[in-house]
């Protein structure tokens, strides 16, 4: 990592105040992105009249910024080749603005940020990899460069619509309307038995499990967990299954998944939060991967019209379901 010995201050004149923190800090030092930066604020290095101030932290005229060492280097991409994802990665839709792609399923969104690339590693590459090659000016967008553009994801084994920031603005914009619920995200999910009820709405908290590998439960009222709320309604009744859509109402990692097992129907191929039974049972199916998918994103863009976007349950789950009974 780079060190770079600034120890110098900039006073926020009149014309200037307004702008957030680190798109200040930014434009003042050439160079750094603002994400990068933002690390540096987090850690105190940068700092507003001599006190620590978060990265959204509106600068007033007159305010004192104190740049000390900045010691994170400079974002880099980990690529010089295009990844091998031709074909995998469906764009839905393109603008100065946002993405919209249809993930597979199989494919992480990002890694850690100590992990080290695909040519070093060996590991397959990431959504963010893809990203790295396909839209170099992610790599300044948003607040942490392990995860450019990244206003939400999908777990590595559920395929479906996600959105991409391609700018600083429309980065805040989702995440804020992600953060008041207001993106709308629907799910067809095909789950083991039989539901009884036509709809429901699930409510039950969710906490990271003692394994620390999986979501676990909580009863409805425990302080323990964080709020979750999943609603869905039956599309389909088979013998052994029970097609759903499902409307996530938060965002919890793993939610519907560790939603659906702890309301007695876990999802067809979900290895993790599994049974005895539902694992002896997905032997028999022949299928690779979990029937979950994304297939409704609805958002607001910057112009203020709202945007929506569908698309079909993927053809392997499709073809599942025609056999399933």
């Amino acid at each position: 990592m780079g060190k770079y010995v600034y120890m110098t201050n900039f006073i926020i004149e009149a014309a200037e105040a307004g702008q957030r923190l680190d798109q200040y800090a930014a434009a003042k030092l050439e160079g750094w992105s603002r994400s990068q930066l933002a690390k540096n604020i987090k850690a105190g290095i940068i700092t507003v009249n001599g006190q620590i101030a978060k990265p959204h932290y509106s600068m007033k005229a007159g305010d004192s910024m104190e740049v000390g060492e900045l010691t994170l280097s400079q974002p880099t991409l980990r690529h010089q080749e295009p990844l091998d994802l031709t074909g995998q990665i469906e764009i839905i839709a393109e603008t100065p603005d946002y993405l919209v792609i249809n993930k597979p399923a199989g494919l992480i969104v990002h890694y850690p940020p100590d992990k080290p690339g695909p040519e070093v590693s060996g590991r397959n590459p990431s959504l963010v990899d893809w990203l790295m090659i396909h839209y170099p000016q992610v790599s300044q967008v948003g607040d942490d460069p392990s995860r450019p553009g990244i206003v939400h994801r999908l777990d590595k084994a559920v395929s479906g619509l996600m959105v991409i920031a391609l700018n600083h603005d429309s980065f805040d914009d989702l995440k804020r309307q992600f953060k008041k619920r207001l993106v709308e995200k629907h799910y067809e999910t095909l789950v083991y038995g039989q539901v009884a009820k036509d709809e429901d709405r699930i409510t039950f908290p969710l906490a990271r499990s003692t394994s620390g590998k999986k979501m676990a439960a909580k009863p409805v009222g425990s302080e323990e967990g964080k709020k979750a709320i999943t609603e869905f309604k039956i599309l389909q009744r088979l013998i052994n299954y029970t097609l759903l859509e499902v409307n996530l109402k938060t965002g919890r990692t793993h939610q519907i998944r560790a939603h659906m097992a702890a309301y007695g129907n876990p999802i067809v191929g979900d290895r993790v939060y599994s049974t005895a039974n539902t694992r002896r049972l997905f032997k028999k199916t022949g299928t690779q991967r979990i029937f979950l998918n994304s297939i409704f994103l609805s958002f607001t863009d910057l112009a203020g019209v709202r945007q929506s976007f569908s698309i079909p349950v993927h053809p392997e789950l499709q073809a599942f379901l025609a056999k399933a009974r």
